[in-house]
């Protein structure tokens, strides 16, 4: 009888330990698996300690030399990176903040420099971001502009020469009576005829009807819609309806602009006191917008530095659109402004793009991101859109609603994973004016916004019955053949935080039971289940670096972030111990023993790797030896330091029977070695625990079937 274990995976607790498959393990704790051999992982690496209430952190280059500095948040946050063209200060919009989704860039956040060369942590609050939205200014007024100046009918008095002279007008024009001659005395003369004690009188009883205006104000009169005016300029000449919105203007430091939702129309009362959204314009006339009214927020909060003006216009094309006509500054502390637009219909320049691009709902939550440019965030049971390439832009319409309360958001490619309490939802946004739903009718409930991991072709995320993915086909347990719905409770996986590394889902529990995580090859099932021992707060993979970090506690407490299985320059690394315990392997003919075993492994490289980096430190003066210990740059006694590297290095080999450890080794090279005799039984099992690869385990009756 021959064990020979050369192509080792990881766990699956669904199966008993006798009816495992050969290479499976009943432990398989901290072994990186991702090559078929037992492999330990690099120790984590210290980057920098944080405050101890630090729960999510995400790393961010902050300058053009690729330096980063990590963002650290007490609460959950979620974070993309803002697609923008051309992006020199790496703009990231976040979620889970006061006010709703916000914006920041590199030029707004500071972080401090350490004597080691990196940044001490910092945050993102309402001082060093903007709301992402960008309000709409209200309550434009408008008024016609003559001669220059701003015509006010109400402050002019009634004059007696114009209201005859543009009766006169009128009379010539209609031909009353058959004639053309009249004049201001005839006009006079005819109202006192009909019964009107004055030309006052009588305009109070019929001026307004008849359209005859009684000022000598062409621009008033016009506005208010008098056809008949004293004057010499004829301003009724090609006339233009029009109507004005104003869109406020956020500025970057590096030139970017962000233009915001339209107004309302402007409006203007005329002197029956109607409003009305357009104005008839003619020529040589001009329109003044006054009472542009920006809220109180735009400047400090939303980054607001100026306005865009633009005013409706017919295209080439027949279309009716709005057009750019000028533009104004705005100032901190001022929240009214005026504006005079002169311009010819010829110089018009080109249409607003913002006339539905709505500031997002305030509070949105689980922002991510689309590969098409838009992003998406929910509310309650609505999931929210952001125009392509605007982050700043949600139009209203842009949202669709699931049946179940949501619970967090998934992405990968241009489909959104709506996870649930109940039933998921699947999203595809190629154009977010028309996202297309595709429900899914199976119960898959989300326990954790903080498990749901967005990667390359679906989302993961952990669900009552194991680890769902799901993708644009349909969702399915990754652990379905391997955890039970009872097993999976060992993993507590209602307080995952996870990520994504090197195609693998990586889950950590912040509250952990039996087990402190876990690690699914999420393309390849078959390697089983890898659990990890370490208490771990938060958890962020970088996807600029392929690295990933994790929140952990300091041995004097306190918090830091580490940097995940990466090795350290030169030959000095340390790694992190692992265990795997084979399954139970079973004798086919009843009683039996093992004579014989042997490990292949890695001590001889590892040995060599570290004597090395001894041998490099040796030409150097030692400092930390007690007083006395060697003559002055004597040599070192390397033997004394071989048998120290010796009794470092650390892989045990254990021997079970029935159940029992019979026999314990260290390992120092991949030599066949002789196991016990006396220990019978009919149930045999093999556990290795250390820090240096495996490539391959045996057992047999004989020496010779090793060699």
């Amino acid at each position: 009888m021959k064990i020979a274990l050369t192509q080792f995976a990881g766990m699956a607790p669904r199966v008993a330990p006798r009816l495992l498959p050969d290479n499976f393990a009943q432990e398989a704790n901290e072994v990186k698996l991702w090559s078929g051999e037992l492999r330990p992982f690099y120790e984590d690496t210290d980057v920098v300690d944080v405050p101890d209430d630090t729960k999510y952190i995400y790393k961010w280059t902050i300058n053009e030399f690729g330096e980063y500095g990590f963002l650290v948040f007490p609460n959950k946050v979620s974070i993309v990176k803002g697609p923008v063209f051309g992006d020199e200060n790496n703009r990231i919009l976040i979620s889970g903040l006061e006010g709703g989704l916000r914006i920041t860039d590199t030029t707004m956040v500071s972080f401090v420099s350490t004597p080691e060369g990196t940044y001490e942590p910092t945050t993102v609050n309402t001082s060093n971001s903007y709301l992402l939205g960008i309000p709409a200014p209200t309550d434009i007024k408008m008024t016609l502009v003559v001669d220059g100046s701003t015509a006010d009918c109400s402050s002019l008095s009634f004059n007696e020469t114009a209201c005859l002279n543009a009766k006169v007008k009128q009379l010539n024009d209609i031909k009353y009576e058959g004639k053309i001659d009249w004049t201001p005395e005839k006009v006079k003369k005819y109202m006192t005829d009909v019964g009107y004690s004055s030309v006052q009188d009588w305009w109070n009883a019929n001026g307004k009807s008849e359209k005859v205006c009684p000022w000598n104000a062409p621009g008033c009169c016009l506005m208010n819609g008098y056809k008949y005016i004293t004057g010499d300029k004829d301003y009724r000449e090609n006339l233009e309806s029009r109507t004005y919105v104003v869109a406020l203007v956020r500025e970057w430091s590096d030139g970017k602009l962000d233009i915001g939702k339209t107004s309302q129309p402007a409006t203007y009362t005329d002197v029956d006191g109607v409003e009305h959204l357009t104005i008839d314009v003619g020529t040589g006339q001009s329109v003044h917008l006054s009472n542009i009214t920006v809220p109180k927020n735009a400047y400090s909060e939303c980054g607001v530095r100026k306005a865009y003006v633009y005013r409706s216009t017919v295209g080439s094309d027949g279309t009716a659109t709005y057009g750019y006509v000028g533009e104004f500054a705005i100032k901190p502390n001022v929240y009214t402004y005026e504006f005079t637009d002169s311009r010819a219909a010829s110089d018009v320049e080109e249409s607003a793009v913002s006339l539905e691009w709505d500031a997002p709902e305030k509070n949105l939550t689980g922002l991510v991101s689309l590969n098409n440019g838009v992003l998406a965030a929910y509310s309650d049971q609505d999931i929210y859109f952001s125009y392509p390439y605007q982050v700043h832009a949600w139009p209203y319409t842009y949202r669709v609603s699931v049946d179940f309360p949501i619970v967090g958001l998934g992405a990968f490619g241009n489909t959104v994973v709506v996870c649930t309490t109940g039933c998921p939802s699947l999203v595809l946004v190629s154009d977010p004016a028309a996202a297309t739903m595709k429900g899914i009718h199976d119960p898959f409930p989300c326990l954790s916004a903080d498990s749901i991991v967005s990667m390359a072709n679906g989302v993961c995320y952990a669900s009552t019955g194991g680890l769902l993915f799901v993708n644009s086909t349909s969702p399915k347990y990754l652990t379905e053949s391997l955890i039970t719905k009872d097993e999976w409770r060992d993993w507590n996986p209602e307080s995952f935080c996870a990520a994504s590394y090197e195609g693998n889902y990586i889950a950590t529990s912040t509250d952990p039971k039996k087990y402190h995580g876990l690690i699914v090859d999420t393309t390849d099932t078959t390697k089983g289940v890898v659990s990890l021992y370490r208490l771990v707060y938060g958890i962020f993979s970088d996807p600029e670096s392929n690295s990933l970090y994790f929140i952990t506690g300091k041995p004097d407490g306190g918090r830091k972030i580490v940097l995940f299985d990466t090795p350290k320059d030169g030959n000095d690394q340390s790694y992190r111990t692992f265990k795997w315990r084979s399954k139970i392997f079973q004798s086919n003919s009843g009683i039996a023993t093992f004579a014989a075993a042997r490990v292949r492994n890695e001590y001889e490289g590892y040995y060599r790797k570290i004597k090395v980096t001894i041998y490099e430190y040796r030409t150097h003066t030692l400092n930390s030896v007690p007083m006395n210990t060697y003559s002055i740059n004597g040599p070192v006694d390397m033997e004394q330091v071989y048998e120290l590297l010796d009794k470092s290095v650390y892989m045990y080999f254990i021997y079970y029977v029935n159940g029992v450890p019979r026999y314990t080794r260290k390992l120092k090279n991949s030599e066949p070695f002789r196991l016990p005799s006396g220990f019978r039984g009919d149930e045999f099992e093999v556990e290795v625990e250390g820090e240096m690869p495996i490539h391959s385990i045996e057992l047999a009756t004989s020496m010779g079937e090793l060699l």
